[in-house]
């Protein structure tokens, strides 16, 4: 099974679980103290990945660090991680359980790139044209691109929306160029 399998299969495990429990966005929030907590210790994430500590070593560290912080679940869940070396992983864990959460809560996310920082009003508008499209709740990322002339990108779901001048350019650049040559033939 290859390392994106694996991710994909462990954290589905542990979503089910905090389904289960009907606590999912607890779970999460544990998933993003741990994190939070391992880049705010360097020392701690170098011990927990350490080939020279033993698990068992490893193991009473995290239920004197995070014994009374963390559900039962998120912390099996970090022993886990830590035993069979994903601990370095655990960024993309949380994306991917962000994904299950946003699937199972009818919800996507976006990110709109424009030249400018965008009003209130405006992501708002673009929220609004993206759920009438896709019928789903719209949670939008926006970023600045100075290299767009003027417009917007959006991503969602995999899908590029390009609404700028440099894609309508280019549209016109491709139709001159197939109609010279139909001209040609």
């Amino acid at each position: 099974m290859n390392k994106d399998a694996l991710l994909a299969k462990v954290t589905e495990g542990f979503y089910a679980s905090a389904v289960e429990k009907k606590s999912v966005a607890f779970f999460r929030e544990n998933l993003k103290f741990v994190n939070w907590a391992l880049k705010k210790n360097p020392d701690l994430y170098m011990f927990l990945n350490s080939p020279f500590n033993t698990f068992k070593d490893k193991e009473k560290s995290i239920e004197d660090i995070f014994g009374e912080v963390l559900v039962a679940e998120a912390k099996m869940f970090l022993k886990m991680l830590v035993k069979n070396k994903l601990l370095a992983n655990l960024e993309e864990i949380i994306k991917i359980y962000d994904e299950l959460m946003n699937r199972d809560e009818n919800v996507l996310e976006a990110k709109i790139y424009s030249p400018f920082k965008l009003s209130d009003t405006q992501i708002t508008a673009i929220k609004e044209a993206f759920h009438k499209r896709t019928n789903k709740q719209i949670i939008a990322k926006t970023y600045i691109d100075e290299s767009l002339i003027a417009g917007l990108k959006v991503i969602i779901d995999g899908t590029l929306y390009e609404y700028s001048i440099a894609s309508e350019l280019n549209d016109i650049k491709e139709s001159m160029i197939n109609k010279l040559n139909e001209k040609e033939e």
